[in-house]
């Protein structure tokens, strides 16, 4: 299936279809000689179900294909069933199924989509809505969320902003709204048990309300390598489900009654919790497990798992993108096939000695994995599991004990989740003394995607190795496949324009791997710190910034910027302020912020200059102590040279201020690069100063329809009278720029 799924991924259309062809003739082939036994025949079936599966899983209905060409939003009314229910930070995230909608007075059967409302509602209740619907916002920068796949891995393919939402009926299924009882009651008493920030940990670990977890609480966990408790997983299942199916014997209750209490709990439980990806997969595999006992029949870790991910991609082809998905199984491998094999090799008793080796195994399966959707790793994470893992039963036993213990009376609970309580403190106190050791995480940045395919086979080279005859010094082995995914690619030259909105933020690194960044701001991406601008820069492996450079204090070039001197992620060595005597609030506040957070500040004006191995990042604009009563005017104007290259990025300067730097511009011209000024208005790019400047590429940085209609038509004209080639980021994404061999190379995130 693996198989299958993985072919339709290679968007090539012929060699999916040789391929499978082939394999199956050679199954054929091998049947007919007596070669094979016929049942063999299963695998290049389950291959082109699989990838037809994949194939019939990407096609649109009418309606998603004209909400996505008319602008992403169309205003509709829909009916559907509640199939899950999630608490938000502004509400419920409704996942709604069978949908069916009315626009435009034409009804259209419709993908599953999510609905955001302000009120909660049961699963299984039908529901009518009136609103706004919306195609998920296209990723248009390395490192960002992607929603529309995130979300397709759930079966969800668009968004409903409810403005009015009437229930024509409610569940039948008594079942469903008992769960959804039983886990707001548990989530109550846990409020009142104990304090609201352990309560959410809890109500996280326990009743999978993930969402309501306090921020700083999950963001240390995860931090740490030790974000795994908070989910759901094979803990859980190990403990509840099996702990029950062994009760039920020891009661005297025959197998197949034990093992179908056990499942049917379990199910129960996913109901309440919602049924995340490593349950199901857990689930799976419990069942498995309890059918092999009660069939006196020896249990395979590996082959429940491969049941469990063939049933998961049937019912979900897309889940192979989950992240989620990814990580559960990896573990998987890592315990079945690297832990085993390490024990092995060690021969070891020694319980402490086999929970490190375990703790390894985990590690190296699932570290590029790590590496590639986080961007960082907890050096000391096979640590803190160690000692955090095996607590992790009293943990749950004790939340458990306090809800039902609650139930009675809240002192009951409160004494009974104590013990659990108390752990929580200890890892709270772990993770602040691990996090406060210099390089205990490491930011490695996202690996290219071929890296991660060769670490694999050579770590499957390496397991298998060594599994042949099992010695101590043959794991030393698996350090090499390590130091590939971990070793950071040589650092090249690149001038990188993000997609921020309306707004600017643009990051240099120059081929000795110096890092600036000028600018960072929106005026309409609230979020564009934490969603876009610290993913993308520990993408890139950074998380010091040698120089932040600001051309001018207006909101949509620093928003991001004083949120990044907020946090404590990415260090800032030299913070650079133009200088100008047009100090206000916003510069003042700016320059203290900065004072207390980068290691130095300084004023940055023309003559100055950051000199590196091949290049300089030279300012020509404003003069010392500039003196202007308008932000834009004493914006920071750059020259950035690379070899050959220069680029030229001019902040919000006017055509008054281009007209009086043109001297500084012909020292440098012509350009092979410039970056319009002021998003492209009317009032910037003059007719002079584009025939000074004579760049062969033009970017505009600019919000999808935008309230100020940037770029303006007159931009665009002298531009294109320029023959500069447009590249705008609202259109393409970020823009990237390279140098090789002395020739530029420049494209969209989009294309």
């Amino acid at each position: 299936m693996l198989a299958g799924i993985l072919l339709y991924e290679t968007g090539v259309a012929v060699f999916p279809a040789v391929f499978v062809a082939a394999a199956f003739l050679y199954f054929i082939l091998k049947v007919k000689s007596g070669k094979m036994h016929y049942l063999y025949l299963v695998f290049p079936i389950i291959t082109i179900a699989s990838f037809m599966m994949r194939r019939s899983f990407d096609s649109e209905s009418l309606f998603l294909k004209n909400l996505k060409d008319d602008g992403g939003k169309i205003s509709c009314q829909l009916e559907g069933i509640v199939d899950l229910v999630k608490e938000s930070s502004n509400g419920y995230k409704i996942y709604l199924r069978d949908v069916t909608v009315t626009a435009d007075r034409i009804d259209y059967r419709t993908e599953n989509c999510i609905v955001y409302s302000e009120e909660k509602y049961l699963k299984r209740d039908r529901l009518r809505i009136s609103g706004k619907a919306a195609a998920f916002k296209r990723v248009s920068n390395p490192g960002e969320f992607d929603p529309e796949k995130y979300y397709a891995t759930l079966k969800i393919k668009y968004a409903v902003y409810a403005s009015k939402i009437t229930k024509l009926s409610e569940s039948k299924l008594f079942i469903y709204s008992l769960a959804d009882r039983i886990s707001d009651k548990a989530d109550s008493i846990l409020h009142d048990i104990t304090d609201p920030v352990t309560a959410s940990v809890f109500g996280a670990m326990i009743l999978g309300r993930r969402e309501a977890i306090d921020t700083e609480m999950f963001d240390l966990f995860t931090e740490c390598g030790i974000g795994h408790i908070l989910a759901i997983s094979g803990l859980h299942i190990s403990l509840l489900g099996m702990g029950l199916y062994k009760l039920l014997r020891r009661c005297g209750a025959g197998d197949v009654i034990s093992m179908s209490g056990g499942a049917a709990f379990i199910i129960f439980y996913g109901l309440m919790t919602g049924g995340g990806v490593s349950q199901t997969r857990a689930l799976i595999m419990f069942i498995v497990a309890v059918y092999a006992n009660v069939a006196n029949r020896s249990y395979d870790m590996m082959s429940g798992a491969s049941l469990s991910a063939v049933i998961m991609l049937a019912d979900c082809p897309y889940l192979i993108h989950n992240s989620g998905f990814q990580l559960s199984f990896a573990a998987v491998f890592g315990i079945t096939c690297i832990s085993s094999t390490l024990c092995k090799a060690f021969d070891s008793r020694n319980k402490i000695l086999n929970s490190l080796l375990s703790g390894i195994g985990i590690q190296l399966a699932t570290i590029p994995l790590i590496m590639y959707y986080y961007y960082r790793i907890p050096a000391l994470s096979v640590l803190l599991n160690m000692l955090v893992v095996p607590l992790m039963t009293v943990v749950m036993i004790s939340g458990i004990s306090g809800i039902i213990a609650g139930c009675i009376k809240a002192a009951f609970g409160t004494i009974a989740i104590g013990p659990g309580a108390v752990i929580l403190k200890l890892y709270e106190k772990m993770c602040e003394g691990n996090l406060s050791i210099n390089g205990s995480v490491y930011t490695c940045g996202q690996p290219a995607f071929w890296r991660v395919i060769v670490y694999y086979i050579v770590l499957g080279l390496v397991i298998y190795y060594i599994n042949r005859k099992p010695n101590r010094l043959k794991t030393a082995l698996t350090v090499i496949p390590l130091i590939f995914i971990l070793i950071k690619p040589r650092p090249h030259f690149e001038l990188d324009f993000l997609d921020v909105g309306q707004g600017d933020g643009i990051f240099i690194r120059m081929e000795d791997g110096t890092t600036i960044l000028v600018d960072g701001g929106s005026t309409d991406n609230s979020g564009l710190y934490e969603y876009t601008l610290e993913p993308f820069l520990l993408s890139r492996g950074v998380d010091t910034l040698d120089y932040v450079i600001v051309t001018h204090c207006d909101n949509d070039h620093i928003s991001a910027v004083k949120q990044l001197l907020n946090e404590s992620v990415i260090n800032v060595t030299n913070f650079c302020m133009p200088s100008t005597t047009c100090i206000d609030d916003a510069y003042e506040n700016l320059w203290e912020l900065a004072s207390e957070s980068a290691s130095n500040i300084m004023e940055i004006y023309a003559g100055m200059s950051i000199q590196t191995a091949g290049g300089a990042v030279t300012c020509i604009h404003p003069s010392y102590q500039y003196k202007c009563d308008d932000r834009n005017d004493y914006s920071t104007t750059l020259v950035v040279q690379y070899g050959e290259f220069s680029a030229l990025l001019t902040g919000d300067i006017s055509s008054e201020q281009e007209k009086e730097i043109l001297p500084q511009v012909q020292s440098f011209a012509p350009f092979d690069l410039l970056k319009a000024a002021h998003h492209g208005s009317k009032y910037s790019s003059c007719t002079e100063f584009l025939d000074e400047v004579s760049p062969s590429a033009c970017v505009i940085s600019c919000g999808v329809d935008n309230s100020y209609g940037h770029p303006h038509v007159e931009a665009l004209d002298r531009i294109d009278a320029a023959d500069a080639v447009t590249y705008r980021t609202d259109e393409s994404g970020a823009v990237f720029v390279t140098v090789r061999n002395g020739k530029m190379n420049i494209h969209g995130y989009r294309e």
